[in-house]
């Protein structure tokens, strides 16, 4: 499955070697609730809070689904960068 992600690097440990974490905050029901969501992309090198934009594929590494990217870009934050029902 071809996806498109828009997010920031998190420095987070709960991801697969040779993987870093893209990131968006998302708002269930006010800021306040603001949740980090993240997807594991192959590659390394990116600094955390780094927004990026990435393409590519997803597939699976034992339990869980990795983006394996065709094209990471190096972009700046959204003027909304929290993500919600409403956006």
């Amino acid at each position: 499955m071809r996806v498109r992600l828009l997010g920031f690097v998190v420095g987070s440990k709960d991801v697969p070697r040779g993987s870093f974490e893209l990131a968006r905050f998302y708002i269930a029901c006010c800021i306040a609730d603001a949740e980090a969501v993240g997807v594991p992309v192959e590659g390394r090198g990116y600094k955390p809070n780094t927004w990026l934009e990435v393409s590519g594929s997803l597939a699976r590494h034992g339990k869980r689904f990795v983006v394996v990217p065709d094209k990471v870009t190096r972009v700046r934050a959204p003027q909304q960068p929290y993500l919600s029902f409403q956006t």
